[in-house]
């Protein structure tokens, strides 16, 4: 029942979202969630590959991480499917509660600055490198062995110099994610309407452009799904 609640006062338009949010979620947790998987290249997270846990007599849920398989895609482990307009808050708007978080000029502030915080400590080279070192002989030990070399994208040889890139692969992460606030956001259209007159109404939510330049919109119509 507390999980429906949050649901749908989160996606209610009508109830003050800052009210929604401070209520049910924790803001430190939910901009280092968010943080690390953009740093982390970890596209996969929109809508599963993550857990909610909400502590008995607390209103309040936590987004755990879970499944990241798809970090670190890059080189010959093949790369990131999105398109540079999408590698940021833009790909996060899918999503509601993200969405109406980000309206906020201050919250997109909010999560740049805990990357700069992350890129500074948890995610720093240093620190980066010492995880590394620390995995480097089990790797060696087992990389060639089964079930670890069945599972591998590449050439048992090529994986040292791979995860040796992870630091770059992070720092990329950040630049693109600065990149992508020069796009305007996607466009979410609402279900068409048709009016008592035969005509029908056709709405969306505004796009958001990061730097505040001009946003235009076209519509337009085809009678078949492949708008031929």
């Amino acid at each position: 029942s507390k999980l429906i609640q949050m649901i749908k006062d989160i996606n209610d338009m009508d109830v003050d979202f800052d009210q929604s949010f401070s209520k049910y979620f924790n803001e430190e947790n939910y901009l280092t969630w968010l943080a690390m998987n953009i740093l982390l290249g970890n596209e996969d997270t929109l809508v599963h590959n993550f857990m909610l846990y909400n502590p008995t007599n607390s209103l309040t849920w936590y987004l755990l991480p879970w499944d990241y398989d798809k970090t670190f895609r890059f080189g010959e482990a093949g790369s990131s499917s999105l398109p540079n307009s999408l590698k940021g808050i833009q790909r996060l708007t899918a999503i509601l509660l993200h969405r109406r978080y980000f309206l906020s000029e201050e919250n997109v502030d909010k999560l740049s600055e805990k990357m700069e915080f992350l890129l500074a400590t948890t995610f720093s080279k240093s620190n980066v490198d010492k995880t590394i070192d620390g995995y480097i002989p089990v790797l060696e030990e087992t990389l060639d062995k089964y079930p670890d070399v069945g599972l591998l994208r590449m050439q048992p040889n090529q994986v040292l110099s791979y995860v040796r890139g992870f630091y770059g692969e992070i720092r990329s992460n950040y630049d693109e994610y600065l990149n992508a606030l020069s796009y305007p956001t996607p466009v979410f259209t609402a279900t068409p309407v048709t009016n008592q007159d035969g005509t029908i109404t056709f709405a969306w939510e505004s796009s958001r452009d990061f730097e505040g330049d001009l946003i235009n919109y076209s519509i337009r119509l085809a009678k078949d799904p492949s708008m031929q």
